[in-house]
């Protein structure tokens, strides 16, 4: 077996993973936020400004101002209050940014494939549940975040990965041997 395949399982760097291997890292004053189940509206968009001189036969287009859309995060309720104080203080004029980060992972669930931060956020949206007395769903709170920036950190780095199948090749040799 190849080394590399060794630690990876088989798996290439660019293969396609499953879209529900994710976790949200949301601390709040050293306390993790809740876990989440859908993370929604991870867009960027750069505005297009087009411009036309008196001897342009076509008008132009150049990069304008970038957009971040706002990104919504679905949980489970939990009787923890740390999300619900936010938009509140929000609300009453106590505004503070906190960042949070969307972590991709393998299908294995153990590596991290990709970190996107979501840097200097702010709630802008909280909806509530649907109580239903005919139903057994479970009560799913959303939280609209406005994001001021989004950074992406890859896991990947293949010197490492190298680094570490040569390393594992070396212990299996000695197990063989």
């Amino acid at each position: 077996m190849n080394p590399i395949d060794a630690v990876t399982g088989g798996a290439r760097w660019h293969d396609h993973q499953a879209a529900f291997r994710f976790r949200i890292d949301f601390w709040f004053d050293s306390q993790l936020a809740g876990g989440f189940q859908a993370v929604e509206g991870i867009h960027t968009q750069v505005e297009v400004i087009e411009y036309q001189s008196g001897k342009d036969m076509y008008p132009r287009q150049i990069p304008g101002r970038p957009k971040i859309t706002p990104v919504v995060l679905k949980k489970g309720y939990v009787n923890t209050a740390i999300l619900w104080d936010w938009i509140k203080a929000t609300m009453d004029g106590k505004f503070r940014f906190e960042n949070a980060s969307i972590v991709l992972m393998d299908d294995s669930g153990r590596s991290e494939l990709a970190r996107y931060n979501l840097v200097d956020c702010w709630p802008s949206r909280w909806a509530g549940w649907q109580l239903d007395a005919n139903s057994n769903n479970a009560m799913v709170e959303e939280f609209e975040l406005q994001v001021r920036t989004i950074e992406r950190i890859s896991a990947f780095d293949k010197t490492n990965l190298a680094r570490a199948a040569a390393g594992h090749a070396v212990k299996l040799a000695g197990k063989i041997g």
